[in-house]
């Protein structure tokens, strides 16, 4: 007898993960969550990215200033 991920029977024929779908591993929900998963991996990342190039430019900009202040004193 197979069991589900829950540790309750399975019913032939059933998904592990979402037992109440009659569609074998992986089920239709099953790739849609990991499709929904990717989505946001994608989205997550792609922010990120943004952030961290803002970042790094701003930090740029300001040890610019920061030299270009040194160079203007004479010292």
């Amino acid at each position: 007898m197979a069991f589900d991920i829950y540790g309750e029977h399975l019913e032939r024929g059933h998904c592990e993960v979402h037992p109440y779908v009659h569609e074998e591993y992986p089920c239709s929900l099953c790739i849609e969550e990991q499709q929904l998963q990717q989505r946001q991996i994608e989205e997550y990342s792609e922010h990120y990215r943004e952030e961290a190039e803002l970042y790094y430019a701003e930090q740029a900009k300001a040890m610019a200033e920061e030299q270009k202040g040194m160079d203007g004193d004479g010292i």
